[in-house]
């Protein structure tokens, strides 16, 4: 692990710092709160306002209708589930590497959680693609 980005937040915030990044491969994202959330805690980082995280849409019938069509409802969200204080190497990636590019946290759901840390792991990728040591 070469760089690590971090936020850190209390319960109901809602503004958060961008970073501005050169190519790094992705590693892990960990999640810890030192006042356990009362209900899932959920966040999503963004590559210039993309998730980098997978894509686990679940496909819903068209509202009020026998018509087959679909509409996606995203859940790209790493979770920190309700009790507990730790989710670590969420991985769900979708793709290996990040930027260059801007780096931006979006929470869902705080979950009633405090002092709430978000750190993503990054190793620097060398100029031939070869991860550097």
């Amino acid at each position: 692990m070469e760089k690590s980005l971090t936020w850190h937040f209390q319960r109901g915030t809602r503004e958060f710092p961008s970073y501005y990044i050169d190519e790094f491969d992705l590693v892990a994202v960990r999640i810890h709160a030192e006042g356990a959330p009362t209900s899932d805690l959920e966040v999503d980082i963004l590559e210039d306002g993309v998730s980098i995280f997978s894509d686990h849409a679940g496909m819903d019938p068209y509202p009020g209708t026998a018509v087959p069509f679909y509409k996606r409802t995203p859940e790209t969200w790493a979770v920190l589930l309700k009790g507990e204080n730790e989710e670590l190497d969420a991985d769900d990636f979708r793709k290996s590497d990040i930027g260059p590019g801007w780096v931006t946290l979006k929470v869902g759901s705080d979950g009633g959680a405090s002092n709430v840390t978000v750190q993503l792991d990054l190793e620097r990728v060398s100029e031939d693609g070869e991860v550097s040591e």
